[in-house]
């Protein structure tokens, strides 16, 4: 309950299955200097387009109790 006029940013999220990730590394050496980066590859089978779709990683097994 507010008492005045509030404006509100509502940012919703979830989590879907048929889908994968792993990391893919690209290292790099010229000279003395080495460089590494690493990307995702990402493997989907939901069924769903996702264009320009913001994703976040992580390594959390959803299937395990957080308790």
């Amino acid at each position: 309950m507010v008492d005045e006029e509030t404006e509100w940013v509502l940012e919703l999220s979830y989590t879907v299955q048929n889908v994968e990730w792993e990391p893919s590394y690209d290292v790099r050496i010229e000279g003395d200097c080495v460089s590494m980066s690493l990307v995702a590859l990402i493997y989907q089978n939901t069924g769903e387009d996702w264009p320009a779709v913001p994703l976040t990683f992580s390594n959390a097994r959803l299937s395990k109790s957080g308790n």
